[in-house]
């Protein structure tokens, strides 16, 4: 027992510096934290410092704040909507991306709020992987943000033109992080989201945004109330453009929900044709290039087949 009732039960990896501790603060039997065995007793915030104990097994679940991820994580938590902790981000990067699609991703400013759903994002690990900004160990002003602790925005800019919202991950000091490459609109938004670039112009994202906490009050992600929720069939390919990489080009490190017509690679007819016949539950009419599309009624046959119909 430590001076500040925090009681040692496990050491899986002593010599990794990972120790899981039972935490009589917590109020709830059960609840575990992971701290620097060099740090004595000192007791900190379960959401700053609860991590997985073994940040580098797959997981099988995907997150949820009311249990425990697998990985050894066994931080439990409240289940309640709301901005995702910073524990969500500190995990292993590959559940990190899958885990997101299905929440929200909210920017507010001059008082409207844009909110779209995550249906595509891919995971980027440096410094080994050849086709992160962090490749290498490079680390440059613009990458310093993914150097740091993680649930904050990394933004760069592409091609001169386009802005890329990506979210940091790991823990400090490892150059992780995860680009959401689309977004299915849910409220406030009046302009396309099926791509990195088409999303941050939508939701006014820029670079000036680069470093921005996603714990803050101006952008965040967060998990949708119950009513909102729908379960994503998540699908993995490879990363798009990344054929520079070598080898790490062929990670199957992109996920999508297979089931979203807002997924970046659906071309625009498929797009028009997925909304046009889909059967919404939450609501009828969806969000398609600014405009307002509606599920079409079926149609009568056509009395003359050599007459071309009416469109």
């Amino acid at each position: 027992m430590c001076a500040s009732g925090v009681t040692r039960v496990v050491s899986p990896r002593a010599s990794a510096g990972y120790i899981a501790l039972r935490c009589p603060a917590a109020r709830k039997p059960g609840v575990y934290v992971r701290v620097d065995p060099l740090g004595g007793a000192k007791h900190a915030s379960l959401q700053d410092t609860a991590e997985p104990l073994y940040p580098g097994r797959q997981s099988r679940k995907p997150f949820h704040p009311s249990g425990s991820s697998t990985g050894g994580q066994l931080t439990r938590m409240r289940e309640r909507p709301g901005k995702l902790p910073r524990v969500f981000y500190g995990r292993e990067t590959l559940e990190v991306a899958r885990d997101l699609i299905g929440m929200h991703l909210v920017h507010e400013r001059a008082g409207k709020r844009r909110i779209g759903r995550i249906v595509e994002t891919e995971a980027y690990r440096g410094p080994t992987d050849l086709a992160a900004h962090s490749a290498r160990g490079r680390r440059t002003a613009r990458t310093e943000v993914m150097y740091g602790p993680p649930g904050h925005a990394y933004v760069y800019l592409i091609y001169g033109f386009w802005d890329c919202l990506n979210v940091v991950t790991a823990k400090p000091g490892v150059p992780h992080a995860v680009l959401i490459r689309a977004l299915e609109p849910i409220g406030g938004v009046t302009g396309t989201t099926h791509g990195p670039g088409l999303l941050c112009r939508t939701f006014a994202i820029d670079r000036t945004m680069s470093g921005t906490d996603l714990l803050g009050d101006e952008l965040w992600i967060e998990r949708p109330v119950r009513r909102e929720r729908r379960a994503a069939r998540i699908g993995r390919s490879t990363r798009i453009g990344v054929e520079y990489a070598g080898d790490w080009a062929n990670r199957p490190w992109r996920f999508f929900d297979r089931d979203s017509p807002y997924v970046s690679t659906l071309s625009a007819a498929a797009r028009r044709r997925a909304l046009a016949g889909s059967n919404p539950t939450s609501r009828q009419d969806f969000v398609v290039e600014g405009k307002i599309l509606s599920p079409r009624a079926p149609r009568s046959p056509r009395k003359n087949p050599s007459r071309r119909p009416e469109l």
